[in-house]
């Protein structure tokens, strides 16, 4: 246990002062619309109170899509207009999406509330250090008493990504242009969010989070 507590500190430290230059075109699922703590990305998720919600009874719950630093692949030059994003996302046995709140002048032309596929004109701001862009404020539920623990996954748009095997965010001042996006913590397998997952991970699964940051 102590070599666990150790990792995920040595991270912390170690990622916690990364400028968002250096990670761009993430998103990622967080417990609070305020930009993350960028060390959150690179530890368990139930290690980080971003990315980590405590629902304790049946009801509807908040969370929050965020995309870091949008990027354009294509100019090497940061979105400063997003143009539209697509992505799904998975949610654990027990919950369910009821709704999807989106940014003003953006539209969702997929009706299923797991999947996102829109355009639109969203503006980043880049006044905060971490640049972050809300793209939906969801609604999560569930009935169960107490509600379950479990894990939210990112996935590409499933009925017929843009880009293949990837998200996509697309820049609205270069003719729309698609540039790949990635989880918030990288990898497809790793979840983006924990619910009522308060224990730490076997040290195992910390070592895969490390091993992750090198492929």
């Amino acid at each position: 246990m102590r070599t666990l507590i150790l990792v995920v500190a040595i991270l912390s430290l170690c990622f916690a002062g990364l400028a968002t230059a250096d990670i761009h075109n993430r998103i990622g699922v967080f417990s609070t619309p305020e930009p993350p703590d960028l060390g959150c990305l690179f530890v368990p998720a139930p290690q980080s109170c971003h990315t980590r919600l405590i629902a304790p009874t049946p009801g509807l719950y908040e969370v929050y899509v965020l995309a870091i630093n949008p990027h354009n692949d294509r100019t090497g030059e940061p979105i400063n207009m997003l143009g539209g994003f697509e992505f799904d996302l998975e949610v654990p046995a027990g919950w369910f999406i009821q709704a999807a709140d989106l940014p003003a002048c953006t539209i969702d032309f997929d009706s299923n509330n797991n999947s996102f596929y829109c355009g639109g004109q969203v503006p980043v701001d880049r006044s905060d250090p971490v640049v972050t862009v809300l793209l939906a404020t969801i609604t999560l539920g569930s009935f169960v008493d107490p509600p379950p623990a479990g894990y939210m996954h990112m996935a590409p748009y499933f009925r017929a990504p843009s880009l293949p095997d990837l998200m996509a965010v697309a820049d609205a001042e270069d003719g729309f242009s698609l540039s790949a996006a990635i989880p918030s913590r990288i990898d497809f397998e790793e979840p983006v969010l924990a619910i009522n997952i308060t224990v730490i991970p076997a040290e195992d699964r910390a070592w895969g989070d490390v091993k992750a940051l090198y492929r």
